[in-house]
């Protein structure tokens, strides 16, 4: 029996809240590259799950980023600030995990960490909103 959409919505969010403590923790040891990874994904999970909330999905990043751009930012579900964070996490994860000599600023990934927490918090908050509406 295949999951309910509030089962696989559930399970995304909780995921999200896991794995922005991850990066937390990683964070208080100075990893920052596992830092950047696990914020990027605590983001990934909150989008996967509001988009699954309202009818959306991708089993690509780049997809999940078009369509948060498309349904959730463009129609001012979420605001434009938080839309361009996605994207430039999107951007700077490419970069941690796949470019030998990326270089990261610590003092800009904590920030990036508070405002992730922001992020979370707004998308599952969101998500948790629509699928009750429908």
């Amino acid at each position: 029996m295949s999951p309910t959409r509030e089962e696989v919505v559930e399970v995304r969010i909780k995921r999200a809240k896991e794995t922005l403590d991850e990066a937390r923790d990683l964070a208080a040891g100075t990893h920052w590259f596992g830092t950047l990874n696990r914020i990027y994904y605590a983001c990934f999970y909150a989008v996967s799950a509001l988009l699954h909330a309202v009818g959306y999905g991708s089993k690509k990043h780049s997809g999940v980023l078009g369509l948060f751009a498309l349904h959730i930012v463009k129609p001012g579900l979420i605001s434009k600030d938080l839309g361009r964070f996605y994207n430039r996490l999107h951007s700077a994860r490419q970069d941690v995990d796949y470019v030998d000599f990326a270089s990261i600023d610590p003092s800009e990934i904590q920030a990036w960490l508070n405002t992730a927490g922001v992020f979370v918090e707004e998308v599952t908050n969101l998500a948790a909103r629509r699928l009750n509406e429908n």
